[in-house]
């Protein structure tokens, strides 16, 4: 019985593996986008600093609501999206989508400034 129990485990824990490396080599499609009420009448107001999957730093500045950034990967990676208010007005929002379903939301409300940081 306890050969059995073992193969059994042994068994489940190579189609878990299994499993798990086919979704490290699919193709992810990831978005990010900046909502919210703030004032982009500043000159290099709201910055935006994003570390992509492989480490590469993108900086962009006198972004406005509604604005966007996308790019695929395989499986979980760290990623870090900060967004600064400078005009220290109205709220911004930082949404996060894979595969076009939301998987996080920050806010910085009155000037604040949202992060998303982790693996994704």
């Amino acid at each position: 019985m306890k050969i059995k129990l073992s193969i059994l485990i042994l068994l489940i824990l190579c189609m878990s593996s299994c499993v798990n490396t086919q979704k490290s080599n699919e193709v992810l499609v990831y978005k990010f986008e900046i909502t919210g009420t703030f004032n982009s009448t500043k000159m290099y107001s709201n910055t935006i600093m994003f570390t992509d999957p492989e480490g590469n730093p993108h900086t962009w500045n006198n972004v406005t609501s509604g604005w966007s950034y996308s790019w695929e990967q395989k499986g979980q990676n760290y990623i870090s999206i900060n967004a600064m208010n400078t005009s220290g007005e109205g709220d911004m929002v930082i949404k996060l989508y894979r595969n076009n379903e939301l998987i996080e939301t920050k806010i910085g409300y009155g000037g604040g400034f949202p992060s998303i940081i982790g693996s994704y």
